[in-house]
This record gives structure tokens, sequence and C-alpha cells, in this order.
């Protein structure tokens, strides 16, 4: 009954769009899409305490959130207004709408280390957008060379970007500087399952979301050392400082594989989550990590040093794509 009061109480207070706490630009927070309402919901993230912050109107058919490394922007793909919202998460303000007749259903993407690029994929275009952060212009698209593109990730120099199709078996590589795709390397069928460099950036994760895997990518030549099986549907991958690997399975997998040893698959656990997990995000020290749960409208929280659900509780309709923004020490509030 508790439980049940607590779930009445959290949605209630978090029916309004106007800030519910105070926070500053030093505090961590945790930003959710909602598709279905068409909101960005912000959290102050305290480790596994989430307190509601503000919802911040979005565009229709929102699914993807991204965050600038400085921890200042957030970019939300809009996929039916061909659209992106930008949110300055100092003011938790909108600041701009970036539309472009190039910008054909944007969906997944990435912000540069110097968080001055944004690259975003255009699946109806087999295209990735490439947007001036500082204008908010679309400067260019770069071919890609596969079917439907979803997901991307930089490689730690920042000189290629990895992108997952959603057809085929084969994730592809571009050369940033030449713009254009160089090879592609097979690891499963429908890779789109979400990608995740090793921390000493040697070994890049890629998921396939029909072929149940995740591939072990050597970056230095290219070569798959070991495909591994996952639960049904990794959705979304992410790697901790310690170098464990977070697969996100979502469909009737509903489960975050906390996997200890990407060669061995020793120290293996699954955690259960909500129905339909589909956006996945990680704390600073990668101790607690945050599962959206668009079938049952749920977020949960996962202690992952234990292997173990901590809460899961009702966040509003269909929550797809989850972001962390890490807190920015010696920053002033509004910063």
């Amino acid at each position: 009954m508790k439980a049940v009061v607590r779930l009445i109480v959290t949605l209630a207070l978090f029916s309004a769009s106007t800030a519910l706490a105070q926070i500053t630009a030093a505090d961590a927070l945790l930003l959710v899409v909602h598709r279905e309402s068409k909101e960005l919901a912000i959290f102050k993230a305290d480790g596994p305490k989430l307190t509601p912050v503000k919802k911040i109107p979005v565009g229709n058919a929102a699914r993807e959130v991204y965050v600038s490394p400085d921890g200042r922007r957030a970019y939300v793909s809009n996929g039916k207004d061909k659209s992106i919202t930008v949110v300055d998460l100092a003011n938790l303000d909108t600041i701009a709408t970036i539309k472009d007749p190039l910008l054909d259903s944007p969906d997944g993407g990435i912000v540069s280390a110097d968080s001055k690029t944004v690259y975003v994929t255009l699946p109806l275009k087999n295209e990735v957008a490439v947007i001036d952060a500082a204008t908010n212009k679309v400067t260019k698209t770069i071919p890609t060379g596969g079917d439907a593109p979803r997901r991307i990730i930089l490689s730690p120099d920042g000189k290629q970007m990895y992108v997952g199709f959603n057809k085929g078996d084969s994730i592809g590589v571009i050369d940033l500087t030449g713009a254009k795709p160089v090879h592609y390397i097979k690891t499963g069928d429908e890779p789109r399952g979400g990608f995740a460099f090793t921390p000493d950036g040697k070994i890049l994760l890629s998921g396939a979301v029909e072929g149940d895997t995740v591939a072990v990518v050597d970056t230095t030549n290219g070569d798959v050392k070991r495909i591994m099986g996952v639960p049904f549907s990794p959705q979304r991958i992410e790697m901790t400082p310690k170098g464990e690997a977070l697969v996100l399975s979502g469909g009737q997998g509903h489960s975050l594989t906390v996997i200890g040893n990407i060669y061995s698959h020793d120290k293996t656990t699954a955690v259960p989550v909500g129905k339909a997990a589909w956006g996945l995000a990680q704390n600073e020290d990668g101790t607690i990590a945050y599962s959206s749960n668009y079938a049952d409208g749920t977020l949960t929280i996962i202690d992952v040093t234990n292997h173990k659900v901590l809460d899961t509780f009702a966040v509003g309709k269909d929550p797809n794509g989850v972001a962390y923004r890490p807190a920015r020490r010696g920053t002033q509030s509004g910063n």
C-alpha cells in the first residue's frame, strides 16, 4: 500500500511543467524523454535518489536525448517533426529548435568531446547530419553506406564514427576527416543495439538486437574478437569505469545484464527491469544504472555493484531515451 501511495504522490508532484526542486549547475541530472507526451523529464540525481525537477516540452516522436560533454546542453531528436530541441541545462530552458530540410526523421545522436559538433543519424536518408553547436545549424550530412542508421559513437580520438544500422549484419566505420565510410565490420543481425568502449578505448562493444548478441571488436584493426550471447533484444550498452559491461535487453528480455569479463562471461548477472526497456544511463562511477521501461511507464534504478534493483517507480507514459549529466564540479549556479 505504501508503494502505491508513493507512486501516486510522485506522479502528482511531477504533473506540472514548472520547477519542483531547486538545482545548481553543479548538480547531477538524469534526463528522460517521453515520446507520447512530448516532454523531457529532468531529475536531480544523487546516486539512487532521484528528485523531480522539471518537464520541458519537446517535439513529436521524440525518442533520443544526448548531452554535450561539457554538461551545458541536451539535445532531443524529434523524429516526426524533423527537428532537434536544444535545452540549456543550467537554466533548464529550451534555447533553440533546430529545423532543416536535411533533418529527415532524426534519431540517435552524440556530441563531440569538445562539445562543438553534434552528430545525428537520419535513418530515412541513410546519412548522419553534422550540426554546429555554436550556431545550431546543419553544416552537412555524411553518407553511411548502410541501411537505416540508428546509433552512433565516436572513437576516443574523435577521428572515426561507428554506426549501428537497423538492417543488415554489419556496423559502419566513418572517417570524419574525409566524411565518408571506410569499412564495415560484421557484428550480428540488426546491429543497432548500442555501443560502448572499454575504459582504455581498445575494445568496442556492439549490440545486435535481432541476433541477441554483443560483439567484442578490436578497434586497432577492426577484428571481431568474440561474439557473446545476451538476453533477448539488447537495446543499449554502457561500460563502467571498472570495465564492467551493462547490457540492457528490451522486449521479452527486460533485464540489465552486468558482465564482469567481456572475454569469458565471468561474473555475469541479469537484473530484472521493467517491460520494454529502452533507455539506459549510468552515474559517474558506474555504481548506479537507470533503465526506462516504456511499456509500463516506469524507471528502474539498479545497484550495479551488488546486482540488484533498488527501486522501480512510475514516471509517466512511454519513457524512451535516457541520458545522465554528471555533476559539474567547481561551477556556479546558472553557468
